[in-house]
């Protein structure tokens, strides 16, 4: 037989025991930690602010040479099919907002004489297409920058979720409105000269745009699709 005190040994040092649950969650545990980000320091997180924008490029280029799974990650982020790019009308009243109520078959024949032969593609449906419509140029078949900056209104666009009404853009140019009261009290020998003051914002309405006749500070009298610019010469960069 067994001696009872053998037992209560045994118990206890049982009850010491990690629970077979825990031991499986333990290398989980281990595992999750050992591919846990590494944080920034500080200093280094200053020196990365300092740095100009061409040192930035350079430093990211000479990483993805270097780095197969940091270039993974990036060609995942800012590369995308260029099937997938929304193309900009050339006639920019058929990408005002104002101009949706348009008949379907109207766009269809716009975007026939737009778009390559083979636009939109096989695999993606046309009334998705028309909805979500497209920003660019036609671009050659492969993958292109996900980001670009607007021709009209310079702001930073994903060229892949573009709409009519995302751009917001005076096509013309601000002209001085001499009768307005901004310039009352005037004077150009010590406030400047009215017509290099078209982009002060305490000026503005001093102005009117040519293409709306409306006051320098209105923001825009169209609202488009965003259309990228320099596509070129981000084509060339990916070469490099």
């Amino acid at each position: 037989m067994v001696d009872a005190a053998v037992l209560r040994d045994v118990s206890h040092n049982a009850a010491k025991l990690p629970s077979i649950a825990n031991l499986l969650k333990e290398p989980q545990h281990q595992a999750q930690a050992q591919v846990s980000k590494p944080v920034l320091s500080p200093e280094l997180s200053d020196a990365i602010d300092t740095l100009s924008e061409d040192r930035l490029r350079d430093i990211l280029r000479e990483i993805c040479r270097e780095n197969e799974a940091a270039r993974s990650t990036i060609e995942t982020k800012y590369l995308v099919p260029a099937d997938m790019v929304v193309p900009y009308h050339k006639d920019d009243e058929s990408e005002d907002d104002e101009s949706e109520e348009g008949s379907e078959e109207e766009e269809s024949d716009d975007e026939a004489g737009e778009f390559a032969p083979n636009y939109p593609p096989a695999n993606v449906d046309n009334r998705k297409r028309k909805a979500a419509d497209i920003s660019v140029n036609p671009v050659p078949s492969g993958t292109r920058p996900r980001y670009a900056a607007c021709e009209n209104c310079e702001k930073e666009f994903d060229v892949t979720d573009n709409h009519r009404g995302d751009c917001v853009w005076h096509p013309g140019s601000k002209e001085a409105d001499y009768a307005s009261d901004v310039w009352a009290d005037h004077d150009e020998n010590c406030h400047g000269i009215i017509d290099q003051l078209d982009d002060d914002p305490e000026y503005e309405d001093g102005f009117l745009w040519d293409c709306c006749e409306e006051l320098g500070s209105v923001k825009g009298c169209k609202k488009t699709k965003h259309k990228a610019r320099d596509l070129n010469m981000a084509a060339k960069r990916l070469k490099h």
